[in-house]
Parts: C-alpha cells; structure tokens; sequence
C-alpha cells in the first residue's frame, strides 16, 4: 500500500458564488445567509433527510447517470483536454478484458445483472464510478452503462448558504446512511483552529473561500462474521432387550428379544459467516478559489470484519448396550456407535476500505495539507482475519466405535485496503 500524491495544473476562471449556485440548479432567494455549527449542541449534521439533518435541504436532486453527478460536481473533463494530468485517478482495467456481461444478455434486469457479475467486476465498476467523477471520464466510456445500471438512480443532498463557520467543540457531520452524496455551496467557509469537518458519505464542497483546520475521515470497521452453532449430538441407540422364556411344548422358547440400535450420528456443525468489509467514502472533492492555513488531514478505521467460527460437529450417539444370554435366550450385542458430524467451516475475513480519496482544486496558490502519515495509515485499514474451522465430532462408542467426523476449513483472509490519494489540482487564472 502506499500514498498516491499529485499535483496537477489546469487554465480556468474562479466562479462568483451566484455563478456557483447557477451551475447547480439553485435560485438565490433559497440560500442560507449564514450558518454557525455553534448554534447546534451536538455539532450540526447534514445529510439525505429530516431524519439525518439538522437543516432542510436547499435542494434534493435526483440524478439518473453518473454523467449528471459528474456535471455537478466533478472534475470537468475540458481540464484534462486543457492539459490536466490525472495521475491521481486509479483507472479500472479495460473494459474488454473484464468479460462483463452485458445488459442485453440479462434482458436489462438489474437484479440479474448483478447476480451474473463477479466481486472483481463489481469492484472494477465502482473504480470506473469514482475514475469517472474525478477524472477524464472518455477513459471509462465503455463502463457507463453498467455504472449507471449498478450504481443509479441515487440522490444528491445539496446545502448552501453564504458563510458557513464550524466553532470548536460543535464538529460539522457530513453524513448520508445510504452512502449517496453530501453537496456544501458556500461563498466561504471558515473553521476555528480546534474545529472538525467530519466526513462519513462522498462530499463536494465548493466554496469561493475556505479556512479548513482539521478535516477528518470517518471509517466503518466491518462487523465480525457471526460464529456458526455447533451441530447437535446424535441420540444414544436403544438397549437390547432379552425377552424372556415361555414353557412351551415341547420345549422352552425365547420370545420378544430385541436387538440393541446403532447411535445416531452427530449433525454437521454449520459455517461460519463472512467478515463485513470496511467502509468509507470514496471520494471528498474540496473546490476553492483560496485556501487559508493549513489543512490537518486524518483518518478513522475502516478494517474489516473476522470471519466467523465455524461450528463443531456433533458427537455420534453411543450405540445401546447389549445383553447377556440368559437360558435359552441368547446374548445380544451392542448396538454400533454414530459416527461424529463433521466440523463446519470458519467464516471468510472482510476487506479494508481504501481510504477516502481527497481532491483539492484551487486556483493558483495550493493550500498547505499536514496528510497523515504513511507509517499510521495501514493499520487503519487491515484485512479480516479468518474464521476458524469447527472440529469434527468424536464418533460414538459401541459395539463398533463410530468414526470422528471431519474438521472443517478454515476461511480465508479478506484484502487489505489501499491507502488514499491526496490530489492537489492547481489551477491558473486567466482571462
């Protein structure tokens, strides 16, 4: 893993806030004036609904393609016609070797579509996604039907306001359970030096101003795998029973004797479950004409989950006893022991996430950005360890023991995540 950095340069012209507000479909009369994190006990949290938002939104938008999103908020691809490098864009392999299925072949069901695709070509997908939002988006064409059937319709949360200023010990959360994005449009935006900026979802903020102390991102370590129940053991056989002597002409006879039952065998012990992969935005885009003072950059945990145990296998019943002979009734053997379930396997660990990829456009003077460090970063996003296999149940005794079941397999270990990129698009003024 290792910590992309790039800085890349572009000719373009600084945007009036009322300009801004033009780009994104919202009228000046719905603007905020002024917000004050202070104002709010707990920090002020902006998000997809009510439910999740200290203020109403300024606008919801639905957006159908991944076209729309990148008008929004992306990168426009006339930067890199103009000569913008994207180095700082991780490209999913070409579209023809992945061997995708199509669309067609699934007669344009989602729902099959994606129960057809792999985890690697459901995780090429999501890279071309985030490539087509924050880079040259002619490099992923080929992708954009299954983005926009995988990953859309999704809506885009919007807030703006003229100045925007999160106070020290009131923390502004960027945050949209469903994972959809979070759109700040302010004319500045300032913070106090002990202030947090705490981002869950993808972010754009597009300010003409910002003052941006210390930016974190907030990751989810995924839930371990649930540990499986051991499988349960196998009923004890039945006793022999002797009978017993009837005095018949012309001689004595045994009557009603019963031979002792095999034990059952034990139940398999169930898997375990798979760790849940480690989550955290794709991407924060910060777009700002000027920059002032340093931006603290620093990220939360987002490893994944331990598989789960898997379970042991039941124990195989012990056989039922037998009986000695008893005049003219003959001994009865043991009935077999039952054979041991066999052991379930250990559940798989989940991925890390990558971490939150952090592009920052500016004209002209880049902002100073304290990144945190390559040597603190990979802990935060390791792989799930595996579950543990169950082990086979012991066979149960007898006449003839039963055979110890199998030990189950051990899961395997998730992926670790990849560290971010930091992108620094530099642009010049010009006229």
């Amino acid at each position: 893993m290792s910590i992309e950095q790039s800085f890349s340069h572009q000719l373009c012209v600084g945007e009036s806030f009322s300009e801004r507000l033009l780009r994104y479909g919202i009228a000046p009369d719905c603007v905020m004036e002024k917000v004050d994190t202070a104002v709010y006990v707990n920090g002020l949290h902006l998000g997809h609904s009510l439910a999740f938002s200290d203020l109403i939104p300024t606008a919801v938008k639905t957006v159908f393609t991944v076209q729309e999103l990148k008008q929004l908020g992306g990168i426009p691809d006339a930067s890199f016609s103009a000569g913008l490098e994207d180095d700082y864009v991780d490209y999913p392999p070409p579209f023809n070797s992945v061997n995708m299925p199509s669309l067609a072949e699934c007669q344009f069901d989602i729902c099959q579509l994606k129960s057809k695709m792999t985890p690697e070509q459901l995780a090429h997908t999501l890279m071309a996604y985030v490539a087509y939002i924050k880079g040259d988006s002619h490099k992923v064409a080929e992708y954009e039907s299954h983005i926009n059937a995988i990953h859309f319709p999704l809506t885009v949360t919007l807030y703006a306001a003229e100045h925007l200023h999160v106070s020290s010990g009131s923390p502004l959360y960027l945050n949209n359970p469903e994972t959809h994005p979070v759109c700040v449009i302010t004319g500045s935006l300032t913070m106090d030096d002990e202030a947090q900026l705490c981002v869950y979802t993808p972010v754009v903020i597009d300010t003409g101003f910002a003052a941006i102390t210390n930016l974190l991102f907030v990751g989810e370590d995924g839930q371990p795998g649930a540990n499986a129940p051991d499988g349960y053991n196998g009923a004890n056989g039945r006793n022999a029973v002797q009978g017993s002597v009837v005095d018949e002409y012309p001689m004595p006879v045994c009557m009603g004797q019963i031979q002792a039952t095999q034990g059952l065998p034990g139940n398999h012990g169930n898997h375990g479950a798979s760790g849940a992969d480690g989550r955290m935005a794709d991407f924060c885009l910060l777009k700002s004409d000027i920059y002032s003072g340093t931006i603290k950059v620093r990220f939360g945990s987002a490893c994944g989950g331990n598989g789960g145990l898997g379970g042991n296998g039941g124990n195989g019943g012990i056989g039922g006893n037998g009986c000695d002979a008893m005049g003219v009734c003959d001994s009865l053997n043991a009935g077999n022991g039952g054979n041991g379930g066999n052991g379930g396997n250990g559940g798989n660990g989940g991925n890390g996430a990558r971490g939150t990829d952090l592009i920052v456009s500016c004209l002209d003077v880049p902002p100073q950005i304290d990144f945190a460090s390559k040597q603190e970063l990979p802990s935060l996003f390791l792989d799930g360890q595996p579950g543990k296999p169950g082990l086979g149940g012991k066979g149960g005794a007898g006449l003839m023991s039963g055979t110890e079941g199998f030990s189950g397999s051990g899961g395997e270990a998730g992926s670790a995540g990849k560290l971010p990129a930091l992108s620094i698009v530099v642009s010049s003024l010009s006229k």
